[in-house]
């Protein structure tokens, strides 16, 4: 055998093993596709239900926190309409609890130290 033979039958076997490895590079790629293909319609369909429980949720809050608003508004229209029918009483009540507040934030302090 020929040393042209030789080289060229070892050429002809690099080529063939490259070939091979080119499909194996291919059928990789093609299985990492695939994957990405399916985690990302996975992903996407959790970040949708994610969305609509946030959605929801938010629903949810709006509503409490405007239930609350009126009702701090119902109470402080309440407490507006007390102190304008009772002026004397309403001074006197705010005036006690300022007392104790400072009496029990004086008591905290002193022990606190």
């Amino acid at each position: 055998m020929s040393n042209s033979t030789a080289k060229s039958k070892t050429v002809a076997r690099r080529i063939d093993q490259a070939a091979k490895s080119a499909h194996h590079i291919h059928a990789a790629v093609h299985d990492a596709k695939s994957a990405v293909s399916r985690n990302g319609a996975q992903a996407v369909g959790t970040i949708q239900a994610l969305r609509e429980k946030v959605q929801d949720g938010t629903k949810v809050a709006i509503t409490k926190v405007k239930k609350a608003a009126a009702s701090v508004r119902a109470q402080a229209v309440r407490a507006d309409k007390t102190i304008r029918a009772k002026p004397y009483q309403s001074l006197g009540v705010a005036a006690g609890a300022g007392l104790v507040a400072g009496y029990l934030i004086s008591r905290r302090r002193s022990n606190a130290s």
